[in-house]
């Protein structure tokens, strides 16, 4: 009887396949300090982060994985949209973040427009309205 705790995909690992098998070319994401990840920036001034959330020991919230997606005006980047995802990736999860960062990096949809079409459509995902603390 084997103890190891069985291997999960990363999340960078899991949408790059799920892109890929829908023909998605998502910019590629590499990894920075302190455990965050973070896209190409695209000609628009757009790129996304992934960062795992940590929370204090008397915190009720789940640990999670953070995106956020920012943009760029006049050189100057700021968060315009941040959304949690559960830390082990399902596809459900999935799913959701390849069609928001397909939307925002892609697409060029605005934040607003982001939080219309998802946050209706996925229960999964937190107000998205707002950066998140």
């Amino acid at each position: 009887m084997t103890t190891e705790k069985p291997k999960h995909q990363s999340w960078l690992t899991a949408l790059a396949e799920a892109a890929r098998q829908r023909g998605i070319a998502l910019p590629t994401f590499a990894k920075e300090g302190m455990g965050i990840a973070r896209s190409e920036t695209m000609p628009n001034g757009r790129y996304a982060t992934l960062k795992r959330r940590l929370v204090r020991a008397d915190d009720t919230s789940p640990d999670a994985m953070e995106w956020t997606l920012w943009e760029s005006n006049s050189g100057f980047p700021h968060p315009a949209v941040s959304f949690r995802q559960p830390l082990v990736p399902e596809p459900e999860a999935i799913e959701l973040a390849l069609s928001i960062l397909n939307s925002w990096l892609l697409n060029g949809e605005t934040a607003d427009e982001i939080h219309r079409s998802h946050l209706s459509e996925f229960p999964l995902l937190d107000d998205v309205s707002a950066p998140l603390p």
